[in-house]
């Protein structure tokens, strides 16, 4: 089945943004694996924010500590974006178009092309 490209831009539209969220998730989060007192083989703490990592701490016997969680963070810094970009752009946009005359709004009349 074929789809039309505004479709494909669409589904794109939907796909990245979640890509960057936990991609933000990631970075924002702070974990840090800690051997346990019955670890096989004492270690050094590290990070273990990514699943990765996470792992490596389970497999040394080590626990994973999350002192901050980046999804609360996330969702701040994306509820600002949303609200300057709705402030910022929509709203004034939404604005001007609404200020348009009402023949703006019509269609032209004439022929038209296939």
């Amino acid at each position: 089945m074929l789809t039309s490209p505004s479709n494909s831009v669409s589904n794109l539209g939907g796909t990245f943004p979640r890509i960057f969220v936990l991609k933000l998730v990631d970075a924002f989060t702070i974990a840090t694996c800690v051997a346990l007192p019955d670890a096989k083989t004492p270690f050094e703490p590290f990070s273990c924010a990514l699943e990765g990592d996470k792992k490596s701490c389970k497999e040394q016997g080590g626990v994973c500590n999350i002192e901050q969680d980046g999804y609360y963070i996330t969702n701040v810094v994306c509820i600002i974006i949303g609200v300057v970009t709705f402030w910022g752009y929509i709203k004034p946009a939404a604005t001007r178009l609404s200020a348009l005359p009402l023949k703006a709004w019509r269609e032209a009349s004439g022929p038209r092309s296939p």
